[in-house]
């Protein structure tokens, strides 16, 4: 079972994504920050990592290459509701981008799309 890393500032929106892969055999964590995701990425190794880019923190996308340099074979997946953060983020190589609102099919093909199980 590949465990999957969520990182969201909205607990719902962890709760909601940790739904929808718990029920695709995914074991999932959360962090509700920077901080705390980069506690978890030193601690365990993630199949994923959803991130979302607005962090109270910090912008999420600080997460790709430290995920690059720990993880390699991490798929990064950023989420936003801004167009201009997810192709930054693009750019600085997140494998996959999430615009809000999203629904389960969308999370569905990011994981199919990036052949993560």
């Amino acid at each position: 079972m590949s465990k999957v890393l969520l990182v969201d500032d909205e607990e719902d929106i962890c709760l909601l994504l940790s739904g929808i892969l718990k029920r695709e055999g995914f074991k999932t964590s959360y962090a509700l920050n920077l901080e705390n995701a980069k506690e978890m990425l030193s601690q365990e190794e993630f199949a994923a990592a959803f991130i979302d880019l607005n962090l109270p923190d910090g912008i999420g996308s600080e997460l790709i290459p430290i995920i690059k340099e720990m993880r390699t074979d991490t798929k990064i997946i950023m989420i936003s509701a801004y167009d201009m953060g997810l192709v930054k983020a693009s750019k600085e190589g997140a494998d996959y981008l999430i615009k809000k609102p999203f629904s389960r099919n969308i999370i569905l093909t990011a994981i199919a799309e990036l052949q993560i199980d």
